[in-house]
């Protein structure tokens, strides 16, 4: 069974070796030591995720996939070395003998790169209601991250709320007529939208703080994890995704515009944002339940009727049914 599950992970890099004889390439290239155990993580779509014990410690070892382009792949270790250096907590990337982070490992169809973390022993909030507190200081970290000093290539995701045009052209025939119906109007108002205007700042985002990509520990530590979605972009659509999938309760519009003036106030106490930009936020937010449900409704009609496949469908037409009609003034 953990084959199957393995072999399946495995295909979505170059990778044509066992995951065992990986993992001994990853330990000896990072001097990790001797290994106990090892596990697949399921979460996600792209890359292959192992949780791996060793007797030196605990690690995630991240084989890169090859739907991605190279400079994507080193970006992402550009910002995990990066990110620290403006306050923001992400995973401590392990370093080998040879200075390098990254061990590329050669196959029949390409190079795969491989790199190892530290484990970080804190829970996401999945499953739990994220505090005030929280909602704050992920907000302090948002503003932090547009304000570090490194840059990334064009990094196009299908789940963006940036794509959200491109991807309805797409993926619009696999929406039933209701789910259709929650979309278009957004839509509508998204193209109407100018987001070529320079008046909207363009930064690097990290573009999915999820409550699924926050862990939190018992001394009140807080890791951002999945920096695969980092592209340059208007940082009011990393707004707008936290707002939507962090933030926000999906299934109620109670404390709607209480939260909303919590993150833009915290937000401006580093980044001033203009009134232009403050009246795209939200929908910046509604656009990111649109392409949720539209790439949910792409994967279930192509076959992956996975158990995270069906959540991210429910929990976006929730967040339309919930949030579409709402209005805020600024």
């Amino acid at each position: 069974m953990m084959q199957d599950v393995y072999k399946e992970l495995v295909g979505r890099t170059n990778l044509d070796i066992p995951v065992t004889t990986l993992l001994e390439r990853v330990t000896e290239h990072f001097g990790l030591g001797a290994i106990i155990r090892h596990e697949p993580i399921l979460e996600g779509y792209e890359d292959l995720n192992i949780k791996l014990k060793t007797d030196s410690g605990k690690y995630v070892v991240k084989a890169f996939s090859k739907e991605k382009r190279l400079e994507n792949h080193q970006d992402y270790v550009r910002a995990l070395v990066e990110l620290p250096k403006a306050g923001v907590p992400v995973a401590k990337i392990i370093r080998a003998g040879d200075d390098s982070h990254i061990l590329r490992i050669s196959g029949s169809k390409g190079d795969t790169l491989t790199i190892v973390m530290e484990f970080f022993e804190g829970k996401s909030f999945d499953h739990s209601k994220p505090g005030v507190g929280d909602v704050r200081k992920l907000t302090c970290y948002i503003a932090r991250f547009h304000n570090a000093k490194f840059s990334v290539s064009r990094n196009y995701d299908s789940w963006g709320a940036a794509n959200l045009l491109e991807e309805f052209e797409k993926k619009k025939n696999y929406l039933s007529a209701g789910d259709l119906a929650l979309v278009r109007p957004i839509v509508k108002e998204f193209r109407d939208a100018d987001f070529s205007n320079s008046r909207l700042r363009k930064c690097v985002i990290h573009g999915d703080i999820q409550r699924k990509h926050v862990l939190k520990d018992n001394k009140g530590n807080y890791c951002i994890l999945d920096l695969g979605c980092m592209d340059y972009s208007h940082a009011i659509f990393d707004i707008g995704v936290f707002l939507a999938t962090f933030a926000f309760n999906a299934k109620s519009a109670s404390g709607y515009e209480k939260t909303f003036r919590l993150v833009v106030a915290e937000y401006q106490k580093a980044n001033k944002l203009n009134d232009e930009e403050l009246n795209r936020i939200h929908l910046a937010a509604k656009a990111c339940y649109c392409t949720y449900l539209l790439s949910s409704s792409y994967l279930l009609a192509t076959g992956n009727r996975s158990q995270e496949t069906l959540d991210w469908l429910e929990f976006a037409r929730r967040g339309l049914r919930v949030h579409r009609d709402l209005n805020i003034a600024v």
